[in-house]
């Protein structure tokens, strides 16, 4: 089965930078996918982690989607160029999303009209208000409920996603993806020396 990383900002390409990383020094084959919401500075990220150039970019965007009327044509053309311009990249595979941000929306989006598996990063965490943040906790409660693979990064995001009784696989990571790409960072730039 294929692996599918489909991250489109900038937070999600920090946070999945140590897991793309991984996969490429251990040879796996995977797909980075650039849903492109944020295009300002991604490019620099990618190279500040050291990550191959995207496998696909879904659009090519040199700003960031700033307002709701943006996101819904960015969410609709992405949408639109994932399941009928490239549909090949989704099928039998794993998407892996990350975090509350629309583009792990648009993964479980594209995760069940192809027929793929969920893996959500981040997963469990909640404010327990659906209007805070909006539409943040919203996104962030839908990919947990459909996922098939749930990263939690406590026992808290575990015993959460326990109590909603979500169906998918749940593994514990104890970790946060973001303290790896900060111990990173301080061994790559000489931070705190």
């Amino acid at each position: 089965m294929k692996i599918n990383f489909l991250i489109g900002t900038k937070g999600q390409l920090i946070k999945m930078a140590p897991l793309i990383s991984i996969l490429e020094k251990n040879n796996v084959d995977f797909n980075f996918i650039n849903a492109a919401q944020h295009g300002e500075i991604f490019n620099d990220i990618i190279k500040a982690f050291n990550l191959p150039a995207p496998s696909l970019n879904l659009m090519e965007r040199k700003k960031d989607v700033l307002n709701p009327l943006e996101e819904f044509k960015w969410l609709s053309k992405t949408l639109i160029n994932s399941l009928f311009k490239n549909k090949e990249y989704f099928r039998n595979s794993v998407i892996f999303v990350h975090g509350d941000a629309s583009p792990a929306f648009l993964g479980l989006i594209i995760s069940k009209l192809s027929k793929s598996k969920l893996a959500h990063v981040e997963a469990g965490l909640r404010s327990f208000n659906f209007f805070n943040p909006f539409p943040e906790e919203i996104i962030r409660y839908l990919v947990d409920k459909n996922a098939d693979y749930l990263y939690t990064p406590s026992k808290i995001a575990e015993n959460n996603l326990k109590k909603m009784k979500s169906k998918a696989e749940i593994i514990n990571t104890s970790e946060n993806t973001v303290l790896d790409s900060v111990r990173y960072s301080i061994k790559e730039y000489n931070y705190c020396s």
